[in-house]
């Protein structure tokens, strides 16, 4: 009750919440599947790295990239709370202390990409950038997780030096109303001595375990 009266006082209506699930989402890599059909997305980094340093570098590394379109957010919406959910496959082949010491990142992408006329060489424009703080957002997990079984994994987008709300707002008001997200990992198969990797559903994957994109926003 003081909550919405507050809100009727400050003229702001109370927070709204939006779920959006990807319009397009490939996993990057030199050697990868049909993003069309493929029910996975991989993740994994290189030397310690999350992100190449120099475009000739990608093919090192393991991304996925996952568009949200925000032309349901309304016009002048101001976003408070962000979260990427994705869900990892059981048996993950690293231990949760590697997974620690391999944090899965979310950073900011260039939206300009399409599922269905997916080309790799278009890493080469749109990667991630090399900045080691460059995220929105991490998750770490805090090693007492079932990974037994299909584990959710909640990345909060608003904890990074990088501001998810403010790039999603500007993304809104966009001709084509998207965002783009990259997710990374600083795992390293290399470094570990055996493959390690973030594997997680895609939008192709089954139903209730999808990557879904939690907003929640207040309008005047």
């Amino acid at each position: 009750m003081v909550a919405a009266l507050a809100f009727l006082l400050t003229g702001l209506q109370a927070p709204q919440t939006l779920e959006l699930q990807p319009t397009d989402d490939i996993w990057v890599y030199p050697h990868a599947s049909d993003p069309a059909t493929d029910s996975f997305l991989r993740i994994f980094g290189s030397e310690g790295r999350s992100t190449a340093e120099t475009p000739t570098e990608h093919p090192e590394f393991s991304y996925a990239y996952l568009k949200f379109d925000l032309s349901k957010l309304p016009k002048g919406a101001k976003i408070t709370g962000a979260t990427l959910q994705v869900t990892h496959i059981p048996n993950p082949s690293f231990t949760l202390d590697e997974a620690k010491r391999g944090r899965l990142e979310a950073r900011p992408v260039s939206a300009e990409f399409s599922e269905k006329d997916w080309d790799y060489d278009k890493t080469m424009k749109i990667g991630p950038s090399p900045d080691p703080e460059d995220f929105y957002g991490s998750f770490i997990p805090q090693g007492t997780e079932d990974t037994k079984k299909d584990w959710p994994i909640n990345i909060n987008l608003m904890t990074g030096k990088t501001k998810f709300g403010p790039a999603a707002e500007l993304a809104s008001e966009t001709p084509t109303k998207s965002i783009a997200i990259a997710l990374c990992s600083l795992i390293s198969p290399q470094e570990l001595g055996h493959m390690a990797v973030w594997k997680i559903y895609s939008k192709e994957g089954p139903e209730g375990k999808r990557p879904v994109l939690k907003l929640t926003f207040t309008t005047n």
